[in-house]
């Protein structure tokens, strides 16, 4: 399976934003090859991985406006890096399918969403 670090960028848009979010993981000690995940992962990646303004406000706004719960499956279209995914997954214990059109951006969510051990809960398609 490739790495998040191994995928060619498919889209010239989000090379630059791909490359600063691996770099930013890096240095803040997030990204660590060879380490075992915590559960601390998403909480520590929230204020780099969601490509939306606000954090997880929106978020914490849909949960309970929505009544997002263990038993709900929530499909996330351009789901980008998966961050959202994995952050409703983490709070709530939904399912989350997460969709987005970019492969590199696929990539990097399941590579995330592996680190943090959510891939029970999360699922990343590209296409």
């Amino acid at each position: 399976m490739a790495s998040a670090e191994s995928v060619a960028p498919s889209c010239a848009l989000y090379v630059s934003g791909r490359d600063r979010l691996l770099l930013s993981l890096r240095e803040a000690g997030i990204l660590r090859p060879g380490v075992e995940p915590s559960g601390e992962y998403v909480a520590q990646m929230n204020k780099y991985d969601m490509m939306h303004y606000g954090d997880a406000e929106p978020l914490d706004l849909a949960i309970q406006e929505l009544g997002i719960t263990a038993q709900s499956k929530v499909l996330d279209f351009g789901s980008g890096y998966g961050g959202p995914a994995r952050y409703l997954a983490q709070r709530t214990g939904c399912h989350v399918t997460a969709v987005d059109v970019q492969r590199d951006l696929g990539v990097i969510c399941t590579d995330l969403t592996r680190q943090c051990g959510l891939t029970d809960t999360v699922t990343s398609v590209t296409g």
